[in-house]
């Protein structure tokens, strides 16, 4: 590797080896620890036959090599335990906290597992609740609504359903994302520009709290729990099913565009996004992003295209599909299951399944010209060519560009209702060599913090982190709301449902209040 450049050498000056630790959610488990969880994995075997699976079983394995991240599946608990009902959920919360408050492991819970870092949905030493047994699908008699299990993946457990009545539901546009962390932590998706945040059209959450006890909260029972849960993560209980709305759907287009890189192509980009992005251009049928990519020593550039009607060519698209240097078009005109089984074939490969590690970061801000995005791509290309002459093994860059939800606010994101000139941003690094942890790391935060010295010289940056985007070292609750405000009503409500602090405290994954 050549030497470090120099504003990465004073960033990484910064950083202690407990940083790096800490940003990659690498973690150990001590002995007193792993005894602690043997003897309630056992309990709880006793309890519940046929639910925990130890190192070597078909069954653990199976759920450590499904996470997304590498960094998970290096993650070794000292037991899986894999309900299939809300009624296994609940004994093994009382089991978990029958005894006294030292006895009670650390514990983690997944649906799809989708997180980057480590320790977000799994955890070292400790008991992992691997949802995805609890995954049926119902709807209400009207099928104005569908119920949905608490580990079931949109992908393969729920379009299927939706699609075989003409519906669809605000659920992920990727395959392989399970509903539980998705729609807790916000949710963008196909309908982002019409409904919304996927928490926003959850009319109800069926929860087991840290009692055991079972209840369910909607806007008129536990309505404080309820709106806690749009947005507020694994810090309340473990849900076990979402009641989400239902909305008519038939064919629609999707699918994605690659261009060549080039200045112009850039240029174009710039211009498109920033005119589709404008208040007298809305149109809430329509939901897209840019993509950046780097990988393979190859730089891409992408736009993808959702529109909810059958229209191949939709005026507000006209701009992108015109862009000369198209290198692909793989838009496709089908239902909404197959456009997202479909989108996974046609995205550039997920850093986080090619590379031993992976790190991820987000940024808000609000449109206002196409200058602002020319800005973000000198800073990207600048920071893009110190990346390439390290010569990284499999180091790669994802960036998404894309309009953030238009909510009715009914969460506790404390946003303003109805912006439609909201951008939320994914960055992603992947790199191969743990040696690299730590240069890739600062990469990251380096190329944020630039981003963002951009967005707030220009007036435009708004502080919103989105929970699912977000770097472990970022703190999504402290920007909820005007100065954190809606912070603190999130600790009522946790303190309310868990006074012992069960979610706070024993299971450390993701982030808390």
């Amino acid at each position: 590797m050549s030497p470090l450049p120099i504003n990465l050498m004073r960033l990484l000056g910064s950083i202690s080896m407990v940083g790096i630790v800490s940003s990659l959610g690498l973690t150990t488990a001590s002995s007193t620890d792993n005894a602690k969880t043997t003897a309630m994995c056992h309990r709880i075997a006793s309890q519940l036959p046929g639910r925990i699976s130890y190192p070597d079983d078909s069954v653990y394995d199976t759920s450590l090599s499904t996470y997304y991240s590498a960094q998970e599946r290096a993650l070794n608990p000292g037991c899986v335990f894999t309900p299939t009902s809300t009624a296994d959920v609940s004994r093994f919360i009382k089991l978990m906290t029958a005894g006294s408050y030292a006895s009670i492991p650390q514990f983690a819970i997944r649906s799809g597992g989708h997180k980057y870092f480590a320790g977000a949905a799994n955890v070292a030493g400790g008991i992992t609740v691997d949802m995805r047994g609890i995954h049926d699908v119902n709807f209400n008699a009207d099928f104005s609504v569908i119920s949905i299990g608490g580990g079931a993946i949109w992908s393969s457990d729920v379009y299927q359903y939706l699609v075989a009545h003409n519906l669809t539901a605000a659920g992920a546009r990727l395959p392989g994302i399970g509903i539980g962390g998705f729609a807790t932590g916000g949710g963008i998706t196909f309908l982002a520009r019409r409904n919304g945040w996927a928490c926003d059209t959850v009319v109800g959450f069926e929860v087991v709290l840290a009692s055991g006890q079972v209840v369910h909260a909607t806007a008129d029972s536990h309505r404080d729990l309820w709106l806690a849960l749009k947005g507020g993560s694994n810090n309340f209980g473990i849900v076990t099913h979402f009641n989400l709305t239902t909305y008519a759907q038939g064919h629609m287009l999707g699918g994605v565009i690659g261009f060549n890189y080039t200045p112009s192509v850039l240029d174009a980009q710039a211009k498109a996004f920033n005119d589709f992005m404008k208040p007298e251009n809305f149109d809430e049928k329509a939901m897209m992003g840019v993509l950046l990519t780097y990988e393979n020593g190859v730089s891409g550039v992408a736009n993808s295209l959702f529109y909810l009607d059958p229209d191949p060519s939709p005026a507000v698209f006209r701009q992108f599909l015109s862009i000369p240097g198209q290198t692909s078009n793989q838009l496709l005109v089908t239902d909404s299951g197959d456009i997202v089984n479909q989108f996974g074939h046609f995205t550039p490969p997920a850093l986080a399944r090619y590379s031993t590690s992976a790190a991820e970061t987000t940024y808000t801000f609000h449109n206002r010209n196409s200058a602002i995005y020319l800005k973000l791509f000198q800073s990207y290309n600048e920071s893009l060519q110190e990346l390439k002459e390290q010569n990284i093994l499999g180091s790669g860059i994802q960036w998404l560009i894309q309009p953030q939800p238009v909510s009715n606010g009914i969460n506790s994101f404390g946003q303003t209702p109805n912006v439609k000139d909201g951008i939320t941003i994914s960055l992603v690094v992947g790199w191969n060599n743990p040696a690299d942890d730590e240069y890739m790391l600062a990469f990251l935060k380096s190329l944020h913090d630039k981003h963002v010295d951009v967005l707030t010289k220009a007036g435009v940056y708004n502080p919103f982190i989105y929970l699912n985007y977000a770097d472990q070292s970022q703190d999504p609750f402290a920007s909820y709301g005007h100065h954190g405000s809606m912070k603190k009503l999130l600790l009522a409500v946790s303190n309310k449902y868990d006074p012992k602090r069960i979610f706070q405290v024993k299971v450390p994954g993701g982030f808390k209040l």
